[in-house]
């Protein structure tokens, strides 16, 4: 298990918010993302740790912190190599769940996505939910394009990592589509439900 402590984030507890919600949330959505876990870390851990930077985060430590299931076998996924025509509609659906949580933070000088032969593994999304660009869920109900929202935010999406690849390609993301579409207002509760009382 990864353990990502919020005293290690700028963003503190609310980091591992969008962790929890947003790895719940793309598994609700058919995407894979590592098992969460919430991880208690044992007074005087950090004298386990080398590593002074880390070792503090683990000594500023309390309550629950955001974990996950290491998975291995898995390579980051490089943006040069292209999106392979089997794997274009998850890539897609990737793209969108991150215009979703408003996640700029996969792109091509950080990837923040693993691969394996049958497909990807969505990892860190400390830097997600932050609201940047105007709310989606929940949001403007007049027809939108999304880089005109909050003037030109949305533009991350093209620096997204599947953006150049899926570009002119012709793919449909349904499965997506359709699970999204049975997003109701319970799953979402139920989601929010998990994060600890702390964290917010």
């Amino acid at each position: 298990v990864g353990v990502k402590p919020a005293a290690g984030n700028e963003r503190g507890a609310a980091a591992s918010v969008s962790e929890l919600v947003c790895n719940l949330l793309a598994t609700e959505l058919g995407l894979s993302a590592p098992q969460p876990f919430l991880v208690t870390i044992p007074q005087g851990f950090d004298a386990l740790v080398n590593d002074e930077e880390v070792r503090m985060q683990f000594a500023n430590a309390s309550g629950p912190q955001f974990g996950c299931e290491y998975v291995a076998g898995q390579t980051i996924s490089v943006p040069h190599r292209g999106v392979a025509k089997e794997k274009r509609e998850e890539a897609l659906s990737v793209l969108l769940f991150d215009a979703l949580i408003q996640n700029a933070d996969r792109r091509n000088e950080k990837p923040n996505i693993l691969e394996h032969s049958d497909g990807y593994l969505l990892i860190d999304h400390d830097l997600a939910l932050t609201c940047f660009g105007g709310m989606i869920i929940g949001g403007p109900t007049k027809p939108w394009v999304a880089n005109h929202i909050a003037g030109g935010s949305f533009e991350f999406l093209k620096r997204h990592i599947f953006y150049a690849g899926l570009c002119g390609k012709d793919v449909e993301a349904e499965a997506f589509n359709t699970l999204l579409g049975g997003l109701t207002e319970s799953k979402l509760e139920a989601i929010i439900s998990t994060v600890p009382n702390g964290w917010w």
